[in-house]
C-alpha cells in the first residue's frame, strides 16, 4: 500500500505543529525553508541552536513537559534562551 500525500504549501500563511522527533523536523524544515511557514510550535523535540539565527524572524512556540523522560526539558530552554539573545522573547 502506498500513501501520498501532495500538499501546497506556498502561502505564507501556514501553521505547523510538531510532537517530539515531528518537532524536530519543522524546525528543522523550517532552518532549511524559511519561507514556508508564518509560525512554527513544537512539543518535547530536541533542537540545534545554530537554527535559531536563520529562523529568528518565524515566530516559534516551544512546549516541553517537566516530566518528559526521553528527552530534558533544558533542550527547550536551551533553545528558548537563543530565542531571547537576539530579543526575540
Amino acid at each position: 500500500m502506498k500513501l501520498s500525500i501532495n500538499i501546497m504549501l506556498t502561502h505564507p500563511g501556514f501553521m505547523v505543529f510538531g510532537y517530539s522527533l515531528s518537532g524536530n523536523g519543522i524546525v528543522e524544515l523550517t532552518f532549511r525553508n524559511q519561507n514556508m511557514f508564518a509560525s512554527i510550535a513544537t512539543m518535547s523535540g530536541c533542537y540545534y541552536n545554530m537554527w535559531v539565527i536563520r529562523i529568528k524572524d518565524i515566530p516559534i512556540w516551544v512546549f516541553h513537559g517537566a516530566k518528559d523522560i526521553r528527552i530534558e526539558v533544558k533542550e527547550a530552554d536551551d533553545i528558548v534562551e537563543e530565542y531571547k539573545k537576539f530579543g526575540i522573547l
